[in-house]
């Protein structure tokens, strides 16, 4: 008598023959042999050559009836001949559909399902072609002719760069440089299944080392069907030489959109230009050429009082700014160093609640004040204050936000005696850099309570005549202990008013306002007069014909001006 042994993987592909007719012969059927390769020339992982590399793995599947198979099968040469140690029998007698996909993920059996990715690592860089060059393929095999040759498409998008000086010594060929690309979408799913790329909703910076005269290339995540795709902003690094500009590939699945930069033509202040730009390697199409301008003079080394621009690039404090003819200025530094709660207050706040550093991963470099103070009134409404209760006992026991756990949102006071004020660290808000997560919570009690808060409609009038490019924080109300380091600094520094020095000085170069007129700014941290109901507001303000940090807790009924701020 015949017996037939059928392993496990013999067992998955039972489950592949749901949808053919299975003739009834007592064989485990016919092995399917699997070959790969790529379609068009010069696409692979690496920069150069179309071939696989010994030890890539994909994973095959039979979509219409069986997606769970995900059986691995692995390159045993660069020509893409693949095998696999469970395989995939083929049953019926009609012809059978399969997926592929690459890279290979999850465990046979089990579909992978969609692949959440980052094209970025934790330090920001780019996180290389081998994390995030998604391909998909289908083919298709028959029992009688069981090979199955997948013609593998490249699912993302891809932009090269290769940045060259005409002008420099042969010696300097192999110069490093580096050059970021900012706003991009930076995350998104891959389907295993259907080979569809979802871009994400996260923008950011992502910074590429390469070196001059040579091709480098980083994968970006498609425009999403209906989009269309936006100017994407370039900085490249040479050395301590800065040039920016922008550029805006179409970022189509499949395709690679490469361009030309010669660093030469930025001399006596003429226009960068990215020479020939051409979209080949993956889907070759054409494009018109692309203009890209030199950065402004921009100081590598970060300082209080340069300029921020609406572009997002920089400008040093000492530059001529009737030169700026293209550019708008946002506002001013006037803090230099990461201001996420979670890193200047290791041990007292955790990334968790750290709302800034979750929204704004790679805001880290500093803080900008607003050009002009817009003037406001109360800070909320009377019924609010009296009514709503405080705030930051909402958030501690009622709004269920993460946030809940720290003392982000009020300037402590003793409970015993009312006072405002605590030698506590980990509740000192006189100092504490706050102000996006403070903002944040107000902007949830004021939904929560329905009620108008006067700060947040004279915020959101600012934002709507003060836009803003998405690689930074947006605007929002600073904090008491940010207001205070804008007007006597930090102690390391000497004298201690430089901050107010040097951010008034470029703000005159502006025309602007002094920093702080004779009235009261409101800050986002909440104080209290009374116990029981009154919500009040810290603040700051100029007297005695000089800068002077004060604060008080002050009542609802008082008027004040704002300082909007942003992290970037």
């Amino acid at each position: 008598m015949k017996k037939i042994f059928l392993t496990s993987a013999v067992a998955l592909a039972l489950l592949n023959s749901c949808n053919n007719d299975y003739d009834g012969q007592d064989i485990a059927g016919t092995k399917l042999a699997v070959s790969a390769s790529i379609d068009q020339v010069n696409t692979r992982l690496s920069d150069s050559g179309s071939e696989w590399t010994e030890g890539d793995a994909i994973g095959v599947s039979d979509n219409l009836s069986n997606p769970n198979l995900n059986i691995k099968y692995v390159a045993g040469s660069a020509m893409g001949d693949f095998t696999s140690t469970t395989g995939i029998y083929i049953l019926g007698s009609e012809e059978v559909t399969y997926t592929a996909y690459y890279p290979y993920a999850g465990n046979e059996g089990a579909s992978a399902g969609e692949l959440q990715f980052k094209i970025v690592d934790e330090s920001g860089k780019y996180a290389g072609h081998n994390a995030v060059d998604f391909m998909y393929a289908t083919g298709t095999a028959t029992r009688s002719n069981p090979k199955v040759a997948f013609v593998f498409k490249h699912q993302m998008s891809k932009v090269s760069l290769n940045i060259t000086d005409s002008n420099a010594p042969a010696t300097k060929a192999e110069t490093p440089v580096s050059y970021t690309l900012q706003g991009v979408i930076i995350d998104g799913t891959f389907n295993t299944g259907t080979g569809e790329i979802t871009p994400g909703s996260t923008k950011g910076n992502v910074k590429v080392d390469a070196v001059l005269g040579t091709a480098s290339s980083i994968i970006l995540p498609p425009v999403a069907a209906g989009s269309t795709a936006e100017p994407i902003q370039l900085v490249i690094e040479v050395g301590d030489k800065i040039y920016a500009g922008s550029l805006t590939p179409a970022l189509d699945g499949s395709q690679e959109y490469k361009y030309s930069v010669d660093l030469s033509k930025t001399e006596s202040g003429e226009n960068l230009q990215i020479d020939s730009p051409t979209i080949d390697g993956w889907t070759p199409n054409d494009e018109g050429n692309i203009d890209v301008e030199e950065e402004v003079n921009y100081n590598p080394t970060l300082e209080v009082g340069d300029f921020f621009c609406t572009d997002g690039t920089l400008v040093d404090k000492e530059y001529d700014l009737a030169k700026l003819t293209d550019k708008t200025i946002a506002g001013v530094v006037y803090y230099v160093g990461n201001p996420q709660p979670s890193v200047k207050y290791a041990g007292t706040y955790t990334e968790e609640q750290d709302i800034l550093r979750k929204n704004f991963p790679n805001c880290t470099h500093g803080l900008v004040l607003s050009v002009e103070a817009a003037k406001g009134s109360h800070f909320t409404d009377v019924e609010l204050a009296t009514a709503g209760g405080l705030m930051n006992t909402w958030v501690k026991n009622e709004s269920g936000l993460s946030t809940s756990t720290i003392y982000s949102s009020r300037y402590a006071w003793d409970e015993v005696s009312n006072a405002v004020g605590s030698s506590t660290p980990d509740k000192d808000a006189e100092n504490n850099f706050l102000g996006y997560n403070n903002t944040y919570q107000w902007k949830e009690f004021a939904k929560a309570k329905s009620h108008e808060i006067l700060a947040l409609t004279a915020l959101d009038l600012f934002v709507e005549a003060n836009p803003l490019p998405n690689t930074t924080s947006g605007w929002y109300i600073p904090s008491l202990g940010e207001l205070k380091t804008l007007i006597v600094g930090t102690e390391t520094e000497t004298p201690i008013y430089s901050v107010q020095a040097d951010v008034a000085a470029s703000l005159e170069k502006l025309g602007a306002t002094a920093i702080l007129q004779k009235a009261r700014y409101w800050s986002s941290t909440e104080g209290r007069i009374d116990k029981e109901k009154a919500t009040s507001m810290a603040c700051v303000y100029w007297k005695n014909d000089a800068y002077t940090f004060s604060f008080s807790g002050t009542s609802n009924s008082s008027t004040g001006y704002f300082h909007f701020a942003f992290a970037f």
